[in-house]
């Protein structure tokens, strides 16, 4: 092959080689080899060729690009790019050269200056253009700066780009970076797919649940007489289906093409109307095309959002260019050409790399399951709850049709299929004809306990056993509370003077698929699970077989033999108990083993581990007796279970005061060293405050999002219900446990401002002010949420769970061991604890006009501290001590005046009582605050009778009574006329000259006699 050059050029000017691999393959016949040469000393950015195809009558245009390597000089490419977009927007359009930048820094390979500012205006470009990134083979960079030494520096600088019109010609498109011999730069070579088409999966697409034909092709197969039992004859008739719809679906034809075909009937109707505006015919014609070509753009919206995975656009535009794009970037992306075995080797032939596909999860999920006895029924001491008598007769009772409708009905349309590709669109469209037989064939299997593998199992599989799980296991927890907990226990680990203290980020190697069987079936006995129940578990988990699906098309067939199925609803409640006993492994040995040293601030509550799923976190003491018990029990749990901890990927955290144990603690774990902050549950854990450098990955998760889509094929409402549904449920996650720094919203609000009124992320000409856009639609704005406002929201809800006392809470238990103790949130010093607890805090004084109290028992709330009087909190008013109100009043109430109490103390005392008088007492409602039910209505009713004795005592108009009308009124109200002459005259006479009735009466002694004060 001869290089092609024009007159006066020199090879050693060439720095890029794009070559098109067996043309053929595209249906360019006769085109074998297409050179272009891209020469940067003639100074040429763009080369553009336009080829026509007379055999498929398809035009595409090529674009060979090179950019400067300027930041400057690049901008003018970038421009010349988007408006070549626009120009192209109808064809396929092939972009590739030397742009001289890269995407990410993933793309870059050793020291190199600060890409960021670039890299952005690279993405900024494809995002406007719409271009997308060819799924490549061979070496990742593609060019080297030839140096020899530590400055070696590789980049992906080279690389194939090309719009979704492409991708829907060519779908199997992809490019192979060669290797560079004596260039610096890579040749890239361009191919189509020469693997021969195998037979898909079927998959059944919803939008053939409305068609005509749909009801009556059911109807006829589900009249056919089937000797077995129900399931296999529901299996069998599913079966029979498949071909009828792989049918009707060929005779629907390209969905895309009948819209544009409908286009142009309505259009030509339309022409004809606007010559004869008043014919019948021609009238009925249009509205004829037009409800054709509405019922075209459905189906083709249904199969669109169905295979794009994009439920979220229920209304808005039809973003059938959306869709499109969206469906052809997935099927490039999971493409697979080539694969690196574990010693190294890289295999590009497809039979080579399907078989060590099928090799790998072979060994991972097949082979020959483990039969041995575990008993587990010693933890028992330790467990949290083990199930009732009357709990485990509900789990077997008998299942109604109603409840496998209901488990049926709940399944989202467009969730994956079945194995047998059924979605639960098809059930539920098919529901009247189908729905009594595949009832009966689940309720044979709660019968029998035994079932095939067929739709019916899937689409029903056992949906109303998940109950019991989610309410037993773990009640009143949330993923926020072990991220709050979890932010609180690592705080001051960079300070030196604090205690030494560790924690351990234990990584499970594949979670989910090495659970052994023998293990779940012991875990389930542990717990006191009938066991029919648990014949059932054990059906639906070991009777699977699997295939490997690769680019499409399934490849070998092996079965089971450990592991939970992944998407299946019941395996994250088994994979809860699972969890379970590793921490009853860890209790018992705590509690058998002295040695053990609680986390700071964890030994009143006995925390020592935060897990959620399969992430885990340990916490102790840094010394080598407690990380050694965790190192023991991790292996006990391995060696049960066959969940391992992945050593390369466990960290150790330590504090800084616990440096010196460093060697000796990763000694006996075998961990690798963890710092801070440190991502667990998506988020980040901070030894301090939230920076803004903390928050990038959700600013740059929002920009991903606005560069995935196409804001140009994109209209303002179609913008709006993506801010609403999308990018303003991003930021939620953040927002629900971390109060954002200022300049995080800012530049949130900027991105989805610059989105909604220019389809990108680029600055645009905002026309309304943020703050009306995010007004509710009734009072003139978008209804978009503002982010500063859920922010509070969302963390406002910790708080009021903290006044609610939710102790069913790991963090609301911690908090009121550690930072409230005998405080109230509402009086609780803002400037001490953490920088979280501290913003926390500080929300208290908005949230305040949104709490009502009203007092039941007493017995959950402070009667100092807790604002549920009108002139709020009596700490502020008075200074006493921390007592709940049924304590301060369990004593008749002249004891609370005569008590060995003082002078001093008897003032606050009084005001206070004075403030009982006016607050609304029932005897009849025993309702605490929050309108949580205290069922013990004697007990508020003492402490009702109670308050209104005081009030009777407050009442008594002390200033206008002589000494014996109070002996009097006391004689009669306190009986023991001896008793109430002392006390009277230790405590009214002398408080009455001394103070002049001002502190306890409203009046006040002058010279001039006594006056209202």
């Amino acid at each position: 092959m001869l290089p092609v050059c024009n007159e006066g050029c020199s090879l050693d000017g060439i720095t890029m080689l794009i070559m098109v691999d067996r043309a053929t393959e595209f249906g360019w016949p006769g085109m074998l080899i297409l050179l272009m040469w891209m020469l940067w000393r003639l100074g040429i950015n763009l080369f553009i060729a336009r080829c026509v195809y007379v055999l498929y009558i398809r035009v595409c245009v090529i674009t060979v690009v090179y950019g400067v390597n300027d930041v400057i000089g690049r901008r003018v490419l970038w421009a010349d790019l988007m408006r070549l977009s626009t120009m192209t927007a109808n064809e396929p359009w092939l972009v590739g050269g030397d742009f001289n930048t890269v995407l990410d820094a993933s793309e870059v390979c050793g020291q190199s200056g600060d890409i960021r500012g670039a890299a952005e205006e690279f993405q900024g470009c494809l995002q406007a253009t719409g271009l997308i990134t060819l799924p490549m083979q061979g070496e990742r960079f593609t060019w080297h700066n030839c140096s020899r030494d530590s400055r070696s520096l590789w980049k992906r600088l080279d690389r194939l780009l090309v719009n979704d019109r492409w991708l829907t010609n060519w779908p199997s498109t992809t490019y192979a970076s060669l290797t560079a011999r004596t260039s610096d730069h890579s040749p890239l070579i361009l191919r189509g797919d020469t693997t021969a088409r195998a037979v898909g999966m079927f998959r059944f697409d919803n939008y053939l649940a409305r068609s005509t034909e749909f009801t009556p092709s059911v109807q006829r197969v589900w009249q056919h007489r089937i000797v077995g039992t129900a399931m296999y004859a529901v299996t069998r008739k599913l079966k029979a289906l498949k071909p009828i719809f792989r049918a009707q679906r060929r005779k629907k034809g390209d969905l895309s093409n009948n819209v544009s075909l409908a286009a142009g009937f309505l259009e030509t109707a339309q022409n004809l109307l606007a010559r004869d505006r008043h014919c019948p015919i021609l009238l009925h014609l249009e509205f004829c095309c037009k409800l054709v070509l509405r019922l075209a753009s459905r189906l083709e919206q249904s199969m669109l959002q169905q295979r794009s995975k994009m439920a979220w656009m229920k209304d808005g535009d039809q973003c059938s260019r959306l869709f499109f794009r969206k469906v052809a970037k997935r099927r490039s992306s999971k493409r697979v050409f080539q694969i690196m075995t574990p010693d190294g080797q890289t295999l590009t032939h497809q039979s080579d790399v399907t078989n060590e596909f099928i090799r790998y999860y072979q060994e991972l999920l097949g082979g020959r399951p483990r039969d041995r006895f575990i008993d587990l029924r010693h933890l028992r001491p330790w467990a949290r709850h083990i199930l009732t008598e009357t709990e485990a007769e509900a789990l077997v009772l008998p299942v109604s049709p109603d409840e496998v409708k209901q488990a049926l009905f709940d399944i989202d349309e467009s969730k994956a299929p079945g194995p047998d590709g059924y979605s639960a669109g098809f059930f539920k469209a098919a529901w009247p004809v189908i729905g009594g037989e595949v009832t009966q064939a689940i309720r044979d299997f709660f019968q029998t306990g035994h079932y095939q593998d067929s739709g019916a199992a899937n689409a029903g599989d056992s949906g109303h056993t998940h109950q019991p799980f989610s309410e037993r296991v773990r009640p009143g927890r949330a993923i926020g509370d072990n991220i709050l907990l979890a932010q609180e226990l690592f705080s001051g680990y960079n300070q030196k003077h604090l205690p030494p203290r560790c924690a351990l980020k234990v990584d499970l190697r594949k979670a989910y698929d090495t659970v052994e069987w023998d293990f779940l079936t012991a875990v389930l006995i542990l717990f006191g699970f009938p066991e029919q129940f648990i014949q059932w578990i054990v059906e639906c988990v070991t009777t699977p077989s699997f295939s490997v699906c690769l680019n499409g098309a399934p490849h070998g067939f092996f079965k089971g033999a450990r592991g939970l199925r992944q998407g299946d609803p019941m395996s994250p409640f088994l994979f809860v108990l699972v969890m379970e006993v590793l921490t009853l492994i860890l209790l018992q040995r705590i509690e058998q083993n002295g040695g053990f040293s609680y986390h700071w601030r964890c030994d009143r509550i006995q925390l020592f581990q935060l897990g959620f799923a399969d992430d885990l976190l340990l916490f102790s003491k840094a010394d080598p007796n407690s990380v050694r018990l965790f190192k023991e029990g991790l292996t006990v749990f391995a060696e049960l279970s066959g969940l391992q901890a992945n050593l390369q990927k466990s960290n150790l955290i330590l504090s800084r005061s616990a440096t010196p144990l460093r060697d000796t603690l990763l000694a006996i774990l075998d961990f690798q060293e963890g710092h801070l902050p440190l991502r667990y549950l998506g988020l980040p854990l901070l030894a301090s405050r939230l920076s803004v450098a903390d928050c990038r990955p959700i600013l740059q998760k929002i920009e991903a999002r606005i560069r995935g889509w196409d804001g140009i094929v994109l209209s303002f409402a179609g913008r709006v219900q993506l801010i609403k549904s999308v990018l303003s449920a991003l930021q939620v996650y953040w927002a629900m446990a971390f109060i954002l720094p200022k300049h995080v919203i800012k530049e949130i609000e900027k991105r989805l401002r610059n989105f909604l009124w220019k389809g990108s992320i680029e600055t645009g000409y905002a026309k309304v002010s943020w703050k009306q856009v995010c007004r509710p639609v009734n009072e003139g704005g978008l209804g978009i949420r503002d982010i500063h406002a859920l922010n509070k929201s969302l963390m406002s809800r910790h708080l009021w769970r903290l006044i609610a006392q939710e102790r069913s809470s790991i963090w609301v238990n911690w908090i009121f061991h550690y930072r409230l103790q005998h405080y109230s949130v509402w009086t609780i010093s803002t400037r001490s604890g953490t920088w979280g607890w501290r913003k926390l805090i500080r929300l208290r004084d908005s949230l305040r006009p949104c709490i009502t109290y009203r007092i039941g028992d007493g017995t959950s709330f402070s009667l100092w501290h807790d604002p549920w009087h009108a002139r709020g909190a009596l700490i502020s008013h008075f200074r006493w001590d921390h007592s709940t109100l049924p304590s301060l009043l369990q004593l008749p109430c002249v004891w609370l005046f005569w008590r060995n109490l003082g002078i001093g103390r008897l003032l606050p005392i009084w005001r206070v009582l004075i403030l009982l008088t006016s607050y609304p007492l029932s005897m009849e409602d025993p309702t605490g605050y929050f309108g949580q039910d205290h069922r013990d209505l004697s007990q508020q009713r003492r402490l009702t009778r109670c308050i209104l004795a005081i009030r009777r005592v407050v009442s008594f108009h002390w200033p206008y009574s002589s000494w014996p009308t109070v002996i009097r009124w006391a004689s009669v109200r306190w009986r023991g006329k001896h008793v109430v002459v002392r006390r009277t005259e230790l405590f009214w006479l002398p408080l009455y000259t001394t103070c002049g009735g001002s502190a306890i009466f409203g009046f006040s002694n002058t010279p001039r006699g006594l006056r209202r004060t």
